[in-house]
């Protein structure tokens, strides 16, 4: 599965609710799998984003307060870079422990997705 999957994967199937015991087992255990690989993407991200971030004088990443929250400041000129390095990192893949139910269990989520998510979600479900 390639890593760019992985957060939405994630959002599917913690949003699949069951009466069944054991589609929950299977759920919850497929998430406590799934858990670090998005953890640790995030992460993987994040070195991408402090790498090519501007810099203050000591070095430190150079961020700005938007609506409460820290986004890096990044040169004009490093765009492109930046974003082929994102999308490498999204195209790597990772091995998950695949369940013949885990295609129902994201057929029927909850989850409530955004624009474009149903496409993304027809890919995964493609990869099972």
């Amino acid at each position: 599965m390639q890593k760019k999957y992985l957060e939405l994967l994630f959002k599917v199937v913690k949003g699949y609710k069951t009466p069944e015991m054991a589609l929950a087992r299977v759920r919850d255990s497929f998430l406590k799998e799934l858990a670090p690989q998005v953890d640790q993407y995030f992460k993987d991200r994040e070195e991408v984003f402090k790498s090519f971030s501007k810099k203050k004088e000591d070095g430190t990443p150079d961020t700005l307060e938007v609506d409460g929250v820290q986004k890096y400041q990044f040169p004009t000129d490093k765009t492109e870079e930046i974003n082929k390095e994102l999308v490498t990192l999204g195209d790597e893949t990772v091995e998950l422990k695949k369940a013949p139910e885990l295609k129902n269990i994201i057929e029927e989520s909850s989850y409530e997705t955004e624009v474009g998510e149903t496409i993304q979600i027809d890919e995964i479900i493609a990869k099972l």
